[in-house]
Formats: C-alpha cells, structure tokens, sequence
C-alpha cells in the first residue's frame, strides 16, 4: 500500500488510548491494522517523536529488568481530542473509498464481465 505511513499516527493514537506501550510492543501490534511495517520500522519511531512534539502522546523511561529500560509512551488529552478527529476524518474517507469501489466494480463488470479486485486491466 502507498500511503500506510499516513495511518500511522492515529493507529498509534488508538493503541496507546488503550494502554501505554513502547516501540518494540507498538510495532508488534500495529500488525492488527495490516501495517506491517519491516523496511521500515523506524517510521513508527518517527511518528512517535512527532506525536510527542505536537503534545498528543507523553514518554518516561521505564526500568526493564531484562535489559535497558524502556521509553514508554501514553496518550494525553489532546491524543484523545486528536483520535475522535482522526475517527471522524477516517469514516468520511471510508465513504469516499465504497463508493470508489462501487464504481469501480460497476465498469470492471461492464468492460469485462466480471468484478476485477486485481485492476482493471488485468488479465
């Protein structure tokens, strides 16, 4: 998918609103979205620092007694502010994506017979 990297930030929102974590642990669920980020996974790192700078998420550094410790991330108010909007920006962007689908579909059976999920063009 081209555009993963922009859905990061408010799945790290959603994740954090529900329990604080670190980036190994944030990356490790991120995989529950479908992001599965393994060229580049310093982008969850990056879009935490972002986070972070624009006030929406908090880090401490947390003993870990199986090694160094661990900076640990956590929502705050305006994360929670951020994620309602991201919530509502996210299901006017579904409509937009079924009604392309829809459309899409509609000319894929027309031109060939069939509903194409591998491209218009396909064979």
């Amino acid at each position: 998918m081209r555009s993963v990297v922009r859905l990061l930030q408010p799945c790290l929102l959603l994740l954090l609103s529900e329990r604080p974590g670190h980036g190994y642990a944030l990356i490790e669920h991120l995989r529950s979205f479908g992001l599965l980020l393994q060229d580049d996974p310093g982008a969850v790192y990056r879009a935490l620092r972002e986070l972070e700078r624009r006030g929406l998420v908090e880090a401490r550094w947390e003993p870990n007694p199986a090694g160094p410790a661990r900076k640990v991330y956590s929502i705050t108010g305006p994360g929670l502010a951020a994620l309602t909007d991201w919530a509502r920006d996210l299901e006017a962007l579904r409509k937009l994506l079924d009604s392309y689908m829809s459309r899409y579909q509609s000319l894929a059976s027309a031109w060939f017979g069939h509903s194409s999920s591998r491209g218009l063009w396909a064979p």
